[in-house]
Parts: C-alpha cells; structure tokens; sequence
C-alpha cells in the first residue's frame, strides 16, 4: 500500500465522536485565531493588491474573502484569505512542522464550505484531520529530516499537502481518491525561505490553500496522480529533504 493510501485510510478512520475533547476545543480556538488575524489582514496595504487581483480574476462568486466581503470563486477566496492570515505573521505555528498550520488549511476548508453547504462541525472535524496529517507529515520532513534546514517554507510545502487532506474529507472523498488528491497536491506544493520579509511569505499560505481545494476537487472528478508520488524515489518525500522518516 502506498504512503498516500495510508495516509488516506487513515484520514477516514478518525471519526468526529473519537477526537479527544482537549483537541476539539484547541482546533476550534486555532480557527477563532485564524478569523481573527485574517480580518486585521485584510486592511493590509498588500492584501489591497490582492483585492485587486481577485477583481481582474473574476470568477463565479461561490465564497467569501473575510474582511472585505468579496464573494470570487472559491479557489481564489481560499487564496485571498490564506495570504490575509498570513500577511501580519501573527497566526498559530507548530514546531513539528516550524510552520503555520491552520492557516495553511482554513481557508480552503471554508472555502468549500460555503460553496457546498458544509456544516461548522463538518470543517472542523476536516480541520482537525488536515492538521493531523500536517503534523505526520512535519515529523517525517523536519522533526526527524532536513526540510526546513534546506531552505522550504513548510507552511506553503506541508501545508499543501495537510490541507488537501482535509479538503478530501470534507468533500466526503473516499480512500482511492484523497490519495490522488494528495499526490495532486504535492504537485502543486512550494515555498522557499528566501522570500521572507516579502509578500511572497504569505503568497506562499494562500497558495497552499488554493492547490489543496483544487486537488481535492479534481481528484473527487477522477483526476489522476502517481499512487506513490509522497515516497517514490523521485516523488516528493525525497526531492524536499534530503533526510526524512516516512
């Protein structure tokens, strides 16, 4: 079985009524957080270029940029409010990682959300697997690799990948398919620390959301990734770190 498909099974195996009280109330007060930041965010003098893009983009108004009201496509909502969250750099962080977790997985979840009639227990409990995969995944690349000492912004790199999980699972995704869109994902997945202290730090959050809701939403159409695009010996596990324990 592949890593991909593990991490999938996995993922379905985590039923709501099993997650500990403790983790249930930190993942509802990390996205009270990240509301928070991403409304101070949106006043930004960057996110206004953002806003801007968002207009000449245009798109089919499906979900809402938080802060502004703009109603674009739900991949570009997903972008807009991940670079917002990110932008004053004040939003939750993980060692494992050394990343930003939910702000890398929010935004898409709510996302889709809103274009498809999601519950708030719903996203939560996709945010909690989101975050569940983003930590393996922080274990495997920096606790016990070289990830982050290469130089890769784990927010935009695991993020992508942990969020495409959730995405997965909030569309109801089964096995085979939050499998691709992992591996989708982690086609889409970047970020390098040379662009800190510039807008593309927080570039590198929105992007993360809008590659995980679009790899959900095409893996959930049949769309196709190598099974084993994490761990092949040119898949993404050994391309990013030069150290890593899958």
């Amino acid at each position: 079985m592949t890593l991909s498909r593990q991490i999938a099974e996995a993922c379905a195996a985590i039923r709501f009524e099993d997650i500990p009280t403790p983790a249930i109330k930190i993942g509802k007060a990390c996205i009270i957080d990240c509301l928070g930041v991403t409304v101070a965010g949106a006043g930004s003098a960057s996110a206004q270029i953002i806003e801007a893009h968002l207009d000449e983009c245009g798109g089919r108004p499906v979900a809402t940029v938080i802060g502004s009201g703009r109603r674009p496509s739900a991949s570009l909502a997903a972008f807009a409010n991940g670079y917002h969250g990110h932008v004053l750099d004040y939003d939750d962080t993980t060692g494992v990682s050394i990343g930003h977790a939910t702000v890398a997985v929010l935004p898409a979840l709510l996302a889709l959300a809103e274009r498809y009639g999601k519950s708030g227990r719903e996203v939560l409990h996709a945010y909690l697997v989101s975050t569940e995969v983003h930590w393996a995944l922080g274990y495997a690349l920096v606790r016990h690799g070289n990830h982050y000492a290469k130089g890769w912004h784990s927010t935009g790199t695991i993020g992508a990948v942990g969020a495409a999980a959730g995405c997965a699972h909030l569309l109801g995704l089964d096995a085979e398919r939050t499998a691709m869109a992992i591996g989708i994902a982690a086609s889409g997945a970047a970020g390098f620390q040379a662009q800190f202290g510039t807008h593309c730090k927080p570039f590198h959050a929105g992007r993360a959301n809008e590659t995980a809701l679009r790899a959900a939403m095409l893996a959930r159409d049949g769309f196709q990734s190598a099974p084993a695009a994490l761990e092949n010996k040119v898949g993404f596990l050994n391309l990013v770190a030069d150290r890593v324990e899958p």
